[in-house]
């Protein structure tokens, strides 16, 4: 019984049901469909029927709509960026050697000539291509992976296609070969967030979970800026003009003179960005707190109704893929336990895999 109701929920019943949007359409006018205002029967209209998924996006409509256009530019739109960039830049520098673009003048030791171009023009191509690719991508043919969004693939104003897109939400799951989880401080707070976070587990106990953190893409985003901003300073410290100035202050001394650079440039950029790296090795701790606290019995859920369902899916599950043994007599709430047993022990993994080694992904640490 109890694997026949696992099989029922888990197939797609009418495949009109399995719908995706292309991830331009989700992130298109900065993520507009990620908005709180009431849904509108428009917004259905971003996705079509599929016969798979790419990602399936999990999150909490209470998140705000930057963070999370912010974190899904940074996973979907990084690498046209990179290689946006890195075109551009040599682009640029061909330009400079043949003398096309101007050059500054810099005071290290004598007077010598550098490139300027590379680092402005490269920054700016940067921002654009990660913020504003979904909008240059369509226009080549170019519409990026297909995504589960709730808003988009389940029909928000016609109450019976809503409930049968909700009922098939772990069928969707099954359709879907990754998660992208945008977490938030209520992410685990959240029944229907929950549900979908143990589905995938249980589905895909090895499958491709990320973690995306609110706060890492704004940690991200603004070391980026201000590893670019150091750069410019750094620049206009060894202009010739800055440097005989700086030369007078420190009585021709070039020690002094090197000292005072090192102080006045890399000291306020070292201190800000010690300050973010420290404010997200604070949040990593806390949000695997937040994971060594969960029991899905202390998530909230709107309607209580709902409640009973999506407990009941999810023991049957556990009791399916063989999280929890099945006894007789056995209550909902032991299979539950178990089932907090294996959150406990499988997201901190998860985590680690979609943070990096030290805290970031490789492709985050490009960026910087």
């Amino acid at each position: 019984l109890v694997a026949r109701r696992a099989k029922r929920t888990l197939t797609v019943k009418d495949p009109s049901l399995l719908r995706g949007a292309r991830i331009s359409g989700v992130l298109r006018a900065c993520g507009g469909v990620l908005c709180q205002q009431p849904c509108a029967a428009e917004d259905y209209h971003l996705s079509e029927q599929v016969d798979h998924l790419d990602a399936f996006l999990s999150h909490n409509w209470s998140t705000p709509r930057t963070s999370k256009f912010l974190a899904l530019a940074l996973h979907f739109n990084i690498r046209p960026a990179l290689i946006a960039t890195a075109t551009v830049s040599m682009v640029c520098f061909g330009l400079t050697a043949a003398g096309a673009l101007p050059t500054q003048e810099i005071q290290v030791g004598g007077v010598a000539t550098r490139g300027i171009m590379c680092r402005i023009v490269g920054m700016l191509t940067f921002l654009i291509t990660l913020l504003g690719w979904q909008e240059v991508g369509p226009l080549f043919g170019i519409r990026g992976p297909v995504v589960f969004l709730d808003r988009a693939c389940v029909h928000q104003t016609d109450p019976e296609l809503k409930r049968q897109g909700i009922e098939s939400l772990a069928a969707m799951m099954s359709c879907s070969r990754s998660m992208i989880a945008l977490y938030s401080d209520s992410y685990l707070k959240s029944l229907w967030t929950v549900y979908e976070l143990a589905t995938f587990l249980l589905l895909f106990p090895q499958g491709r979970l990320q973690v995306q953190p609110m706060y890492l893409a704004k940690a991200v985003f603004v070391i980026t800026m201000l590893v670019w901003c150091g750069h410019q300073m750094e620049g206009l410290y060894w202009h010739p003009w800055v440097q005989a100035q700086v030369a007078v202050l420190a009585d021709d001394r070039p020690l002094l003179t090197r000292l005072t650079g090192a102080f006045l440039v890399e000291t306020p950029i070292f201190l800000s960005l010690s300050f973010v790296m420290l404010h997200w090795a604070r949040e990593q701790v806390r949000i695997r707190e937040n994971v060594k606290a969960f029991s899905i019995r202390k998530a909230t859920c709107l309607d209580e109704e709902d409640r009973n369902v999506v407990e009941s899916n999810i023991a049957s599950f556990a009791i399916y893929f063989g999280i929890a043994d099945y006894a007789e007599g056995q209550g909902k709430n032991d299979i539950l336990t178990a089932f907090d047993a294996f959150v406990h022990e499988r997201v901190p993994e998860v985590l680690a895999d979609s943070w990096g080694r030290w805290g970031m992904q490789y492709s985050h640490l490009q960026i910087i």
